[in-house]
């Protein structure tokens, strides 16, 4: 997974990372990759797929 997220990383060196993550304009491969690490995170943790982010965020700090 972490060569997914340098990969879509790298298409963009000329970006700083705050114009990488602005929510309305977030690049369609970094926006790929936060998907589908969302999902290996949830299914790691057995989570149902309908959960927000604050209770999955909830969830995880519980095991801490």
């Amino acid at each position: 997974m972490s060569s997914r997220w340098l990969d879509a990383r790298n298409i963009y060196l000329e970006s700083s990372l705050a114009d990488l993550y602005k929510d309305i304009s977030i690049h369609f491969e970094l926006r790929k990759v936060h998907h589908a690490n969302g999902l290996a995170v949830m299914n790691s943790y057995s989570f149902d797929k309908m959960i927000t982010a604050s209770e999955c965020l909830s969830e995880l700090m519980k095991s801490c």
